[in-house]
């Protein structure tokens, strides 16, 4: 997710949680409430979001699912 074209649409702060697999894909992922965008832009940054590539959680040496918070704020 790009913040300099976020900036551009008027993306101003949203935050996520999302669940991520042991292969680094997003398999859920929830807007929390309280973010400043217009609505026209919360399909396409959940989307966006959605099929970046994460890197997994690590447990005893091994890539297993995990959960990630995903916190944008703009910089004026």
């Amino acid at each position: 997710v790009n913040a300099e074209m976020l900036k551009k649409y008027q993306v101003k702060k949203f935050s996520a949680t999302l669940q991520v697999d042991e292969n680094g894909h997003v398999q859920t992922l929830a807007l929390a409430d309280g973010f400043d965008m217009p609505k026209k832009m919360v399909t396409p940054v959940t989307a966006a979001l959605k099929n970046a590539f994460f890197a997994p959680a690590v447990k005893d040496g091994q890539c297993v699912a995990g959960t990630f918070e995903y916190k944008f704020e703009a910089t004026p």
